[in-house]
């Protein structure tokens, strides 16, 4: 049901907003399909793709696309909210069956919401550096910036896409939510491995990751809140291995899209 083509393919989800989305990885029909979500603002699937994506992919089918807003996504003017992501998540995913997500920052708070919506559609979840706790979601040009650590990004591109994003209703949607807490973290039902930065400004969420779901379900990395360039390698190594582990399954009841949302649009290459 998921076998995917190598080398990469590259499609849209053509029904507003059009989404790019990359498949890679080995052609197998029993390996579990992983789909990584990207950070905010300057964030992409190239994040993904240039990083430990490739790594992943030796093992597992994978799933990359751009956020709403982000890389060749379609950028609307409003409709950031949770909700939405969530909406652009089950598009993506349709006709997958169970996946996990690895998601980093905003695209691991998305993939938190996901798991916690759609408990028979995720069966794994790896969240990389995500903000738990905070007063409010981390939406200025200090958590901007802290996503690419300014390392990933030209700095004439990255500024570019904060100002076309300043545009929209980002910001502000994502301001309206309530912030991850312990008790989020402990309501997951799949297996769950959050991954932190000693050097992050979130590495706060580690104890509270550890409060929620126990000390196993946590790992610390040499860098900062851009894990997968300052860490790519031992951070792809725990994903794989994690993924490889037997309290994964790809077994699933669930065949249609999540609750509430479309049934999917077609991809077009």
């Amino acid at each position: 049901m998921h076998r995917f083509m190598n080398p990469p393919v590259d499609a849209v989800l053509q029904h507003p907003p059009k989404l790019h989305i990359r498949r890679m990885g080995r052609a197998d029909n029993h390996a579990l399909p992983v789909v990584m979500l990207h950070g905010a603002f300057t964030g992409s699937l190239a994040s993904w793709w240039m990083t430990c994506a490739p790594r992943v992919a030796k093992f597992n089918p994978v799933v990359l696309y751009d956020l709403r807003g982000h890389g060749l996504s379609q950028r609307p003017a409003e409709g950031y909210r949770l909700a939405d992501h969530l909406d652009d998540l089950a598009r993506v995913t349709a006709g997958l069956g169970p996946c996990a997500l690895v998601g980093h920052s905003l695209g691991g708070w998305i993939a938190i919401e996901a798991a916690r919506a759609w408990p028979d559609r995720v069966s794994a979840l790896v969240g990389v550096d995500v903000p738990i706790g905070a007063k409010r979601p981390r939406t200025s040009h200090e958590a901007a910036e802290a996503d690419t650590a300014s390392k990933g990004t030209p700095r004439a591109r990255r500024r570019h896409h904060q100002l076309t994003l300043a545009e929209t209703s980002f910001r502000s949607d994502l301001a309206a939510e309530a912030p991850l807490d312990v008790a989020d973290l402990a309501s997951l039902r799949c297996p769950t491995l959050m991954a932190f930065g000693r050097q992050s400004p979130f590495v706060d969420g580690a104890e509270l990751a550890r409060a929620a779901l126990g000390t196993n379900s946590v790992q610390m990395f040499d860098g900062g809140h851009a894990l997968h360039l300052d860490a790519t390698a031992d951070l792809s190594d725990a994903i794989t291995q994690f993924l490889s582990g037997p309290a994964i399954t790809t077994t699933t009841t669930a065949t249609t899209s999540p609750k509430g949302t479309a049934e999917p649009d077609h991809a077009h290459g």
